[in-house]
């Protein structure tokens, strides 16, 4: 209802599966605890989602001018 998107695809659906790999094999590799492996892997995941999102917003904006 709310969504100014045509795309269903999520903004930052490849940085999620490159962080879930990487927290996959961290965990395999038992160099990190699992909190403090998936503590960074959502912060990387927000960050590329919040940088998607101003971007998407900025082209928005052009494109509605």
């Amino acid at each position: 209802e709310v969504s100014k998107s045509p795309s269903i695809v999520p903004l930052a659906h490849d940085m999620f599966w490159r962080e879930y790999k990487l927290v996959e094999e961290k965990i395999i590799m038992g160099n990190k605890s699992i909190d403090d492996v998936l503590q960074i892997a959502e912060s990387n995941v927000q960050n590329s989602l919040d940088k998607a999102l101003k971007y998407y917003e900025y082209v928005n904006k052009r494109l509605n001018e």
